[in-house]
């Protein structure tokens, strides 16, 4: 093979929490701490749990000035319950039903990511982003419907005219009635569902 087609794989998980574990054991309360997409690097429920235990760790252990950047927006909710947090947000312009991002940073929190938009701002082929949309909405319905909240009539895009059925057979599922057996067969259905 020639070498110069070889792939070459960056094993980010490691750099980044390499860089956390440095930062976090040499931080004292007189440090300043500006850390960029905490949690990166690793899967979104991991990613989310490192992050979330680091925000507590500095702010209630090391006790420093810290300034975390993270695409996980529902991280937000730890200023609820810590008053040493706060939460600061990007403002942002829908305009043309395009996102507009306006370059000015206010105290409260953002309620929604805003990943896709900036997918599509960078360039990726529209037929990516129509596809992502709906993955997201699918997969953001299936979480509401998880976690037991009513999900809402309209669940995927405008442009999208048909619900997927995987989501018109999530919202007809009761989960405080399915045994753990059930749950499994009614996942795997929707599972195959999803496959056809």
């Amino acid at each position: 093979m020639n070498p110069a087609r070889i792939p070459i794989f960056r094993l980010s998980s490691t750099t980044e929490l390499n860089q956390i574990c440095t930062l976090l054991h040499n931080a004292t309360k007189n440090s300043l701490l500006l850390i960029d997409e905490l949690g990166r690097g690793t899967g979104t429920q991991e990613g989310k749990a490192i992050a979330s235990a680091t925000i507590s760790y500095v702010t209630d252990k090391i006790g420093c000035m810290a300034m975390f950047a993270t695409h996980f927006h529902e991280l937000a909710a730890l200023a609820d319950e810590n008053s040493k947090i706060k939460n600061y947000r990007a403002t942002t312009s829908v305009i043309d039903g395009n996102i507009v991002f306006l370059h000015k940073i206010l105290p409260g929190k953002e309620e929604h990511s805003f990943g896709i938009e900036v997918a599509k701002l960078a360039g990726i082929p529209q037929e990516i982003i129509n596809n992502a949309k709906k993955l997201y909405e699918i997969d953001k319905a299936t979480q509401l419907q998880l976690s037991g909240k009513k999900v809402g009539p309209r669940v995927v895009e405008k442009e999208v005219a048909v619900a997927h059925p995987v989501i018109s057979k999530l919202q007809d599922i009761d989960v405080n009635h399915l045994s753990p057996m059930e749950a499994l067969t009614v996942l795997g259905d929707l599972i195959n569902a999803t496959k056809s």
